[in-house]
C-alpha cells in the first residue's frame, strides 16, 4: 500500500510540477466561442441552451456545463479553467495507472508517466477549449475500468456504471465511441474466448456510439463547414492517408520535436508507389504482430489494434474542420496514447527480459524489471522537461500564432488569425499585410479574403473590400459573413436594397447568424417596414435573448407599430441588463 501511494504521488507530483507553467496561461484559439464570448455559458439559463438547443460549436453539453459551473465561480478569469483541465489531466493519468496495475502491474507507473508527462499532450492540457478531450478521456477510462469488474463477475450494477460513464464520455467528445472495441480487446488478450453474450452485452454501448459518432459527423459538415473541395478525397487518397497519420503520430510520441500547433498539410498523391508505403507497413506490422501474438504475447497485437481504433476517427475517413489547413494535430491522439504508451513500454520490458536470458546476473524477474521501470520512468522525465518549454506557446493567441508561423511559415491558418488579432489592436497595415500572406500562401482560404475586405473597410477603402468579399464568395459561394459583410458596405453607402438583398442571403445560409438578421431588422425599419423589422429582431433575440441592444432596437420598431406599452417593457428590460450610460 505505500509503495502504490508513493508511485501514485509521484505521478500527481511530477505532473504538477511540470505543467504549471500552463496555469499562467490566458485565452487562445476557439476559447472565445466555447467560452469567454459564449453567451449561454455566461447567462442564468445556460443549461437549458446547453442542453436543449443547437447554440453551440457542438453538441457536447457535458464540457459547456462544465465551463456554465465555473463562469458561475471565478467568470472569465483563465486561471482558473486552466487549474481545472490540469487536474483533470492528472485524474486521467492515476486512472490509467489503476487500469495498467490490474492488467499488466509492472508497467502500470511507467505507462501512467508517459501518458501524463509526454509533451504531446500538452496541447490537450493547456488549450482550454481541449476540456471535451479531457472528460471525454475520463469517462472513458471509467467505462472500461467499471466493464472489467462487469466481466470479472461483479454483476449488473457494474455493466450499468459502465454503460453510464461512456454516456458522460460521448457527451464530452464522440471519438469516445471507439470504446466498444477496447472490452473485446482486452477479453482476447487475457485468452477468454468472446461469446454471443459479450456481443449482446457491447450492443448498447454500439448503438449509442454509433448515434453520437452520426451527429457529430452531421455538425462538422453542415454547422461547422466541413465540407468542400478542401475536404474532398479519392478513395485512392482515403487509403494513402491513414498510414501516413499513424506513423506520424507514432513517431511524434517516439521523439517529440518541433511540436507544433498546426502542422503543414502534405500533398497526396495517390498514384505515387511511395506513398502506399507507410499505409503498407501498417498492414504487414499488423499481421507480424497477430502472427507472433505466442512467442511476442497477445498484447503487442491488442495494442496495436487499439491504438489504431482509437485513432480510427481521426484518419481521413470522415470531414473534420481542422483537417482544411492539416491532416494531424497533436490533440488527436491523447486517448490513443494509452495504447501506445502501453505497446512502447511492452517492448522495452520485453527487450530486458530477453537480455536476462544472457546475463545470469540480471535474470531475477525483479531486477529485470525494475531496469524496464527505471528506463521508462527516465525517458518520461526527460520528455516532461520538453513541457516546461511548450507550455508557453500557449500563453496567448499572439505566441501560439507567432510559433506556427516560426515551425511551418506556409500555415495560411496562422498567417490569417495573427492578421485578425493586428486588426483588433487597431493595426490595419500589418493585419491588411499578413491577410495578403494568407492569401499567398492559399489562394482558397476564403475566410483570409473576408477578413482582408473588413480591414480595407475599416481604412475607409470601398472599393478594394468590395472586391475582397466578392473573392470569398467566388471561393465559397456560400460564406454567410462574406454576403453579411458586404450587405453593410452597400447599406452604409445608402444603397438599402442591394444591403437587404445581401443579407437575406446571409441569414437563409446561416440562420443561426444574430448579425444578418439584425441587419435585416434595420433594411426594414429604413424601408418603413416596422412590422418586418420586428419580425427580424425576434429571431435575432431567440439566439440570444439578453442581447440588450437587440432589445433597444426592438423596442423602437414596437414603438413604430404603436405598441408603446411592449416597447416600453422591453426598454426597461435593456436597461437591467445594460444601464444607459454605463460603457460596456
Amino acid at each position: 500500500m505505500s509503495r502504490r501511494l508513493l508511485q501514485i504521488s509521484l505521478i500527481v507530483v511530477l505532473t504538477g510540477i511540470f505543467y504549471l507553467p500552463s496555469l499562467q496561461n490566458g485565452f487562445v484559439w476557439d476559447d472565445d466561442q466555447y467560452l469567454h464570448a459564449n453567451q449561454a455559458v455566461q447567462s442564468d439559463d445556460g443549461l437549458t441552451r446547453i442542453w436543449f438547443s443547437h447554440e453551440m460549436p457542438q453538441y457536447y453539453p457535458l464540457v459547456f456545463t462544465s465551463f456554465w459551473v465555473e463562469h458561475q465561480l471565478w467568470g472569465i478569469e483563465p486561471f482558473g479553467y486552466h487549474a481545472v483541465n490540469l487536474g483533470l489531466h492528472i485524474a486521467n493519468a492515476l486512472l490509467v495507472f489503476l487500469l495498467l496495475e490490474a492488467l499488466c502491474p509492472s508497467l502500470a507507473l511507467a505507462v501512467g508517466l508517459l501518458f501524463a508527462l509526454h509533451p504531446v499532450q500538452v496541447e490537450t492540457v493547456a488549450w482550454i477549449s481541449e476540456r471535451k478531450n479531457l472528460l471525454g478521456c475520463l469517462f472513458y477510462l471509467l467505462a472500461i475500468r467499471c466493464y472489467l469488474n462487469f466481466q470479472a463477475g461483479a454483476g449488473r450494477r457494474q455493466y450499468l456504471l459502465s454503460l453510464g460513464a461512456f454516456s458522460l464520455a460521448l457527451l464530452s467528445k464522440s471519438i469516445t465511441a471507439t470504446f466498444v472495441v477496447v472490452p473485446l480487446l482486452l477479453k482476447w488478450w487475457k485468452r477468454e474466448p468472446i461469446k454471443k453474450a459479450d456481443l449482446v452485452a457491447i450492443a448498447p454501448f454500439a448503438g449509442l456510439g454509433l448515434l453520437c459518432g452520426l451527429q457529430t459527423v452531421y455538425l462538422e459538415l453542415y454547422r461547422v463547414g466541413a465540407s468542400g473541395d478542401a475536404w474532398r478525397l479519392t478513395l485512392a487518397e482515403h487509403l494513402v492517408l491513414p498510414g501516413q497519420i499513424v506513423w506520424f503520430y507514432l513517431a511524434k510520441l517516439l521523439f517529440p520535436v518541433e511540436l507544433v500547433f498546426i502542422y503543414p498539410k502534405w500533398i497526396l498523391d495517390a498514384g505515387s508507389p511511395w506513398q502506399w508505403l507507410p499505409t503498407l507497413a501498417l498492414v504487414v506490422l499488423g499481421v507480424s504482430l497477430y502472427r507472433r501474438r505466442d512467442s511476442l504475447g497477445r498484447g503487442a497485437f491488442a495494442t496495436y489494434l487499439g491504438y489504431l481504433a482509437a485513432l480510427f476517427p481521426a484518419l481521413g475517413f470522415f470531414n473534420v474542420y481542422p483537417m482544411r489547413f492539416s491532416y494531424v494535430a497533436n490533440h488527436f491522439q491523447y486517448i490513443a496514447s494509452i495504447g501506445a504508451f502501453i505497446f512502447f513500454a511492452g517492448l522495452v520490458e520485453g527487450s530486458c527480459a530477453r537480455l536476462a536470458m544472457r546475463l545470469e546476473w540480471f535474470a531475477k524477474p525483479r531486477v529485470r524489471t525494475g531496469l524496464a521501470a527505471i528506463i521508462l520512468c527516465g525517458v518520461s522525465l526527460v520528455y516532461g522537461v520538453k513541457i516546461l518549454d511548450y507550455s508557453r506557446v500557449f500563453a496567448s493567441e499572439a505566441t501560439l500564432w507567432e510559433d506556427v508561423v516560426a515551425k511551418n511559415p506556409a500555415s495560411s491558418m496562422a498567417h490569417n488569425n495573427l492578421g485578425y488579432l493586428y486588426k483588433k489592436q487597431g493595426d490595419m497595415q500589418a493585419a491588411i499585410g499578413r491577410f495578403k500572406t494568407a492569401i499567398a500562401t492559399d489562394p482558397g482560404n476564403a475566410l483570409a479574403y473576408n477578413n482582408l475586405g473588413l480591414s480595407y473597410g475599416l481604412l475607409g477603402r470601398r472599393e478594394e473590400s468590395r472586391a475582397a468579399f466578392e473573392d470569398a464568395l467566388r471561393i465559397d459561394p456560400e460564406f454567410a459573413s462574406a454576403y453579411n459583410n458586404l450587405g453593410l458596405l452597400y447599406l452604409n453607402a445608402g444603397d438599402v436594397a442591394r444591403g437587404f438583398d445581401y443579407f437575406s442571403r446571409a441569414s437563409t445560409l446561416a440562420p443561426s447568424m444574430l448579425e444578418a438578421h439584425y441587419n435585416l431588422a434595420e433594411c426594414h425599419l429604413l424601408q418603413g417596414q416596422p412590422g418586418a423589422a420586428v419580425e427580424a429582431l425576434q429571431r435575432a433575440l431567440a439566439l440570444q435573448p439578453r442581447h440588450s441592444m437587440i432589445l433597444r432596437k426592438l423596442a423602437s420598431a414596437y414603438a413604430l407599430t404603436g405598441q408603446v406599452e411592449r416597447a416600453a417593457a422591453l426598454r426597461q428590460q435593456a436597461d437591467q441588463l445594460d444601464p444607459p450610460g454605463r460603457l460596456p
